[in-house]
């Protein structure tokens, strides 16, 4: 029977986005991320507020207008009422990223090995690599934006190392 290089391909890459589509999925369900409306509720925000003692009772920022003539129409300045809260959610969402990191880290190396043990099937094999590698282009591209530049290199350096020790391990009578 001849080989279907379509179909086998169709399928790898089936199994790769439904398995990502899997674990991000189970991970958004165990871990709870933090929702915006809990930091910076929309009847706090909504409200419209023109001084800045109206802005500090609301747990604002003002910010004062600068002209350039010193005449000033209008309020004074503005106020802005998503500052404090909106930080707060982002370093509720900074800790939150970093689990969802390491955990997807972890499930690619899991499923990575377990791509060696499956020689006896190329597609299932095939898939479960492909499979780690998405889900730490995933991993990197949802933490990246959080992590210090230390971190980033880091990160880089053991995944390079790493993949080069399997590599090695892996292929290296195969000329």
């Amino acid at each position: 029977m001849k080989e279907n290089k379509i179909l086998k391909w169709s399928l790898i890459l089936s199994i790769v986005i439904v398995a990502n589509l899997f674990f991000n999925y189970a991970l958004s369900l165990t871990l709870n991320s933090p929702n915006h409306d809990d930091f910076c509720p929309f009847e706090k925000t909504s409200q419209v507020v023109e001084t800045k003692q109206a802005c500090e009772q609301a747990d604002g920022i003002w910010n004062p207008v600068k002209s350039i003539d010193q005449k000033v129409i209008g309020p004074e300045g503005y106020c802005d009422l998503y500052s404090k809260c909106s930080n707060a959610y982002q370093e509720a969402n900074k800790v939150y990223e970093q689990k969802v990191f390491i955990a997807l880290v972890v499930i690619g190396v899991i499923i990575l090995i377990a791509s060696f043990f499956v020689k006896s099937n190329l597609v299932l094999g095939s898939a479960f690599a492909l499979t780690a590698v998405l889900d730490f282009v995933i991993a990197s591209m949802r933490y990246w934006g959080y992590a210090d530049e230390l971190l980033k290199v880091i990160i880089l350096f053991i995944a390079l190392a790493t993949l080069i020790y399997l590599a090695i391990r892996k292929f290296k009578d195969r000329v």
